[in-house]
């Protein structure tokens, strides 16, 4: 996995520290870091993705370009990117190794400069969890709570 996000990827290394029963690693996506735990013993997964289980199911990382991201895969043995282009984004989903699902995306005016990450989760109530997260924000704007306020109730399908 580590190799996935390491060598595939190109997330910078930022420390290793053994935990119970494993090993945590982190890696930097721009001003962002991504964990990456491994046991010794692996715990059961469970399987869903974004539209059948509830929890952190979806990791968007925004990259400048992602024509580079798609040959720096097929250059480490991976599947090159497939994405759909929709205006301002390329927009690309697939799985890393584990089957966890992964968002590429780049703007088509390339004003993305870095790379950013950002989690997504299924929750049993958006009012409820925007109502935790906008109590987070103590009363000044902060870059969740605005996402939060603009994005309004959920929409009754996927999209």
């Amino acid at each position: 996995m580590l190799r996935f996000y390491r060598d595939a990827l190109g997330l910078v290394p930022a420390g290793s520290n053994p935990v119970p029963g494993g090993t945590l690693d982190r890696l930097q996506c721009g001003a962002s870091s991504i964990k990456l735990l491994s046991y010794d013993e692996l715990p059961p997964k469970h399987p869903g993705g974004v539209d059948v289980a509830l929890g952190y199911r979806l990791l968007t990382i925004t990259v400048p370009d992602i024509d580079v991201m798609s040959r720096r895969l097929a250059d480490r043995g991976f599947a090159p990117l497939r994405y759909r282009r929709t205006d301002p984004y390329n927009i690309s989903l697939l799985n890393d190794p584990d089957g966890n699902l992964l968002e590429i995306v780049s703007r088509l005016d390339r004003r993305f400069t870095t790379e950013l990450a950002a989690v997504g989760a299924t929750v049993s109530s958006a009012d409820r969890t925007r109502s935790f997260f906008e109590q987070l924000d103590v009363g000044r704007p902060t870059p969740i709570g605005n996402y939060l306020r603009s994005v309004g109730p959920p929409s009754a399908t996927p999209s």
